[in-house]
């Protein structure tokens, strides 16, 4: 006789989950004992239990052939089958997000995790409640956009694994995710708040702030360029493609400012990178935080942070009259319309 039960489980935080959707237990045709997720209904669950449990006794007395079922896929191949094919077709930063959701899914968990967080061996042992459980567990620590990334890769795999034939359907093809914040964009500054802002800061760091507006490169660009990426001749800074968002390289010419604020630090600063540190901290992208974040409680200019002084780039090179396409190039973006849609205001 089967029987049909809710199964349970201890969290990490000590707190206990229980399964909404009952569970059957019986034994196939070969006498195999079998558990499978069955319904929220308890009625459903017995004619579905009834139903299992008839068709094995048929075919063990030969009245019915048994459909031949494919050999169960581990979770862990599945994934490394994925991984093995989409090297060659994406970017490496997105098969890094890839492997890193994963790893924390499936292979080893993050650093002050034993285990990663769904231990069943099989795909076919996934179910919606193990990914509530892990929703309500991740949730305490990681931001719901985090959780959703690592799940929506997860299900990349699992219909990954359907289309090429290597499972028979996705077991969690019905899962919803977890609401997200909505992100207040940052905005562009006003030339009222530039020139406050440059009047109040230093002049090593109002030389910084000059090159972020003047030549609209972004955080990383600027933290990682180097001298010998500077066209004295040309007066054209070179971004190059490894450390380009979009991995394609791309010129930006140097105003007659920008040449002066490099002019001066090259002669101060003989270091490989042209912006290594700014004011006490090691990090620029920290030291340019920290000292914008104390500028504009100063000044009282909210709605800002250092990507504004790319919004601010964009928003003058139009109104200055430069083509959207150049604006576009200058900055990098895979359209037109991103420039304007998402960077301008005007």
């Amino acid at each position: 006789m089967g029987r049909l039960y809710k199964p349970t489980r201890k969290l990490k935080n000590g707190k206990k989950w229980k399964s909404n959707k009952w569970y059957i237990e019986y034994q196939d045709a070969n006498g195999k004992q079998v558990r499978i997720p069955a319904t929220h209904s308890k009625s459903e669950a017995k004619l579905m239990l009834l139903e299992l449990e008839v068709k094995a006794k048929r075919v063990r007395m030969g009245l019915e052939k048994e459909a031949l079922k494919k050999p169960r896929m581990k979770l862990s191949e599945l994934c490394d089958l994925f991984l093995n094919d989409i090297k060659i077709r994406v970017k490496q930063a997105t098969l890094f997000t890839y492997k890193t959701s994963l790893r924390d899914l499936v292979y080893t968990g993050l650093s002050d995790r034993e285990e990663p967080w769904f231990t069943v061996k099989y795909v076919s042992d996934l179910t919606p409640e193990l990914v509530l459980g892990y929703q309500a567990s991740a949730g305490e620590t990681l931001s719901p956009k985090t959780v959703n990334l690592r799940l929506r890769v997860l299900l990349q795999v699992l219909n990954w694994g359907v289309r090429n034939n290597f499972i028979e359907e996705n077991p969690l093809r019905n899962i919803q995710l977890l609401p997200e914040r909505v992100v207040n964009r940052s905005r562009s500054f006003t030339p009222i708040e530039l020139t406050q802002l440059f009047n109040a800061s230093s002049v090593d760091v109002r030389g910084i702030w000059e090159v972020f507006v003047e030549t609209g490169m972004r955080k990383k660009e600027m933290s990682t360029l180097r001298w010998d990426d500077i066209d004295w001749i040309k007066k054209k800074i070179i971004i190059r493609a490894e450390i380009s968002k979009n991995h394609k390289s791309r010129f930006i010419p140097m105003s007659d400012i920008v040449i002066r604020v490099l002019k001066e630090r090259e002669q101060l600063d003989k270091s490989e990178h042209v912006f290594p540190t700014i004011g006490k901290w090691n990090s620029f992208y920290a030291g340019c935080y920290k000292e914008l974040k104390g500028l504009c409680e100063e000044l009282d200019i909210k709605g800002v942070n250092i990507h504004s002084f790319r919004r601010t780039f964009a928003v003058r090179q139009l109104q200055n009259g430069v083509s959207p396409a150049s604006v576009q190039r200058m900055m990098g973006h895979a359209t037109a319309n991103l420039t304007l849609e998402v960077y301008c205001q005007v």
